[in-house]
């Protein structure tokens, strides 16, 4: 569900979702003739959000744009355990993202500049988990984390002809550990995923550049481009 409101220069967004899906793990015997049921899982997950954005024309070569948004999801994952001691293992967590950001476009002459940058708090907290059988019954509380980062980017475009044009840009990015990355076992098949508490945000640093031809003899467009990206953590 969503709604929102367009003012003069002004953008409001508001949304959330719920969604709700079971799942089934199993193996299989050596001999492949028999398969037994491992786990149960029921996943529920809810998401709320709101993003807002100002632009403002300045003259008639230079646009900025200001915004804001923020991110909630509450999640847990329920489960039935049939191997080992078997019981019933329940874990929860809840994650909030929320940034501001800015940008400045200017499109002198031929030209085409643009130069960005955004601010991102992530946290992750509440998260727990409750694991109870026949030999045990603990409550395990992980610990709450969060991090700042900010990502900057920049762009430059040049019209050289009417229909060629070059391009290059630079930036960096992130990206936050899910909540099935951190604390919920996954399996596809043999392969299994386990959960890393201790993860933390990814990073990618990279540049692009390359020009664009249009070719209005075969109404189609030539497009050639060379990009690099390191991704690390």
């Amino acid at each position: 569900y969503s709604t929102g409101v367009d003012w003069s220069q002004l953008t409001l967004r508001f949304y959330g979702s719920t969604e709700h899906y079971r799942q089934t793990f199993s193996s299989i015997n050596t001999g492949r003739t028999a398969e037994t049921l491992t786990r149960y899982a029921e996943d529920p997950a809810d998401e709320l959000g709101a993003a807002a954005h100002w632009r403002q024309a300045v003259g008639a070569h230079v646009v900025f744009l200001v915004g804001a948004d923020t991110h909630d999801v509450r999640a847990s994952d329920d489960e039935v355990l049939f191997t080992g001691a078997g019981g019933i293992q329940n874990t929860a967590a809840r994650q909030r993202q929320t940034g501001v950001y800015g940008e400045g476009l200017a499109t002198p002459g031929k030209w085409t500049m643009s130069v960005s940058g955004r601010v991102d708090h992530f946290s992750n907290f509440d998260a727990k988990q409750w694991l109870q059988n026949t030999t045990q019954n603990t409550q395990t509380n992980y610990p709450a984390f969060s991090e700042t980062v900010f990502d900057p980017r920049i762009g430059i475009a040049r019209r050289i002809t009417t229909n060629i044009a070059l391009n290059a840009s630079a930036f960096r990015a992130y990206r936050a550990p899910t909540q099935n990355e951190l604390y919920r076992t996954g399996q596809v098949g043999q392969q299994i995923t386990l959960p890393n508490a201790n993860l933390r945000s990814e990073r990618a640093t990279g540049w692009e550049t390359g020009f664009q031809a249009n070719l209005p003899r075969w109404q189609s467009m030539l497009r050639v481009s060379y990009f690099w990206t390191q991704v690390n953590r």
